[in-house]
């Protein structure tokens, strides 16, 4: 799995102290899911993504359009989000905000009473 890993020794430590208190984001986007497929590749960034997850670090969650064919694809960020902790509270105010909106939509379709 080693030769996977984005990361070598101390440079996830490092990163995390330099980030600390940041405004950076680091982006996932939908190529992340191809990775999900091979045990060891996800082993890989799980090792790499959850340790920033726990030090507070931001992510961005990109749908990465660049062409018609990944427009028409299904985006579910859930999908390689969450089994690494990456959830709401550490994303970018758009991912928040396009959630928010997603419920007032949802709020607005469903009668009350």
């Amino acid at each position: 799995m080693d030769e996977y890993r984005f990361f070598r020794a101390g440079e996830q430590e490092e990163l995390i102290r330099l980030l600390r208190g940041a405004s950076i984001y680091i982006e996932m986007n939908r190529d992340t899911e191809q990775y999900f497929d091979d045990p060891n590749c996800r082993a890989a960034l799980e090792a790499d993504i959850v340790p920033l997850v726990k030090a507070g670090v931001q992510f961005t969650i990109a749908s990465d359009n660049h062409h018609l064919r990944a427009a028409n694809k299904p985006f579910d960020p859930d999908r390689y989000c969450r089994p690494f902790g990456v959830t709401e509270t550490n994303t970018n105010t758009i991912v928040r905000e396009l959630l928010a909106l997603r419920a007032r939509r949802l709020l607005n379709r469903i009668p009350i009473g």
